[in-house]
């Protein structure tokens, strides 16, 4: 099948899905984010594919969701329980990619960034270039939907230290030292790194990896992961109807984005 906004290719028993909006560094549209919900359901339905590997061209894995004009509607034209319903929408693709039951690792260098990162807390395994930025964009949107997800890689103390200040970013290194990455390698390496990952766990049993899968997403969910990530949807809509959003997309809309967040400390207190 052909899409529009990313690359699919196998190599044997290995799928690849490559985000394909380099001049955005992957930013997270809606029509990005159909295909890469359907790019990995249909390696998932391939009996003959065992892992797929998830990563970005260009200089980012992904730069977080699409928040220009073009994508991010003035919250007056919908109420807050549609914007929660839409909010919901999102969260329902990257769980849907969580539960492909084959395991799917995310290849992540330059940017890694807030529905980025959520993106790829949705794969089994991150690998990381060591120098690449990962964690939340440097604008006053939303307030729990990103977070949420980092509280079970990284705990609540460590989540609260990096999203109560704006913008803040980890390394790859310590991506991997404090738990959200499986491992961070030189950037050179990155893709040979990926691969052998791949090809070590494609020697396993398809029926084993399926049910390793099932069984260790399964007692996640127990533990009330699936609940905890969807109430991140509460409280982001909440935000969104709050004085700092509102006065960050009108920024947005009177100057474009690269000057709304360029200035944005200036009128929003």
């Amino acid at each position: 099948m052909a899409y529009q906004n990313v690359l699919y290719g196998t190599n044997g028993n290995i799928a690849t899905v490559t985000m394909n909006r380099p001049d955005h560094l992957n930013a997270l549209s809606v029509e990005l984010q159909q295909d890469i919900f359907a790019a990995v359901k249909e390696a998932s339905a391939d009996d003959a594919i065992k892992v797929i590997i998830l990563k970005g061209a260009g200089r980012a894995f992904c730069a977080g969701f699409d928040v220009s004009a073009a994508q991010m509607p003035l919250r007056s034209s919908r109420t807050i329980i549609q914007d929660l319903e839409r909010l919901r929408v999102v969260d329902d693709r990257l769980l849907a990619i969580r539960d492909i039951p084959k395991p799917v690792i995310a290849q992540i260098h330059g940017y890694c960034l807030a529905g980025g990162t959520m993106l790829a807390a949705m794969c089994d395994l991150a690998v990381v270039s060591e120098e690449c930025r990962i964690g939340s964009i440097k604008a006053p949107l939303g307030a729990g939907f990103v977070a949420s997800m980092w509280v079970w890689l990284v705990g609540a103390r460590k989540t609260k230290e990096l999203f109560y200040t704006i913008g803040n970013t980890v390394s790859g290194v310590e991506a991997a030292q404090i738990g959200w990455a499986t491992k961070a390698v030189p950037a050179d390496k990155l893709e040979a790194e990926v691969n052998v990952l791949a090809s070590g766990i494609a020697e396993t049993p398809m029926e084993l990896l399926k049910l390793y899968k099932l069984q260790i997403n399964r007692i996640e969910d127990i533990m009330g992961y699936r609940t905890a990530i969807m109430s991140g949807c509460d409280t982001d809509a909440i935000a969104h109807f709050g004085a700092a959003n509102k006065a960050f997309e009108v920024l947005v809309k009177e100057k474009g984005l690269k000057q709304a967040l360029a200035s944005w400390r200036d009128v929003i207190k």
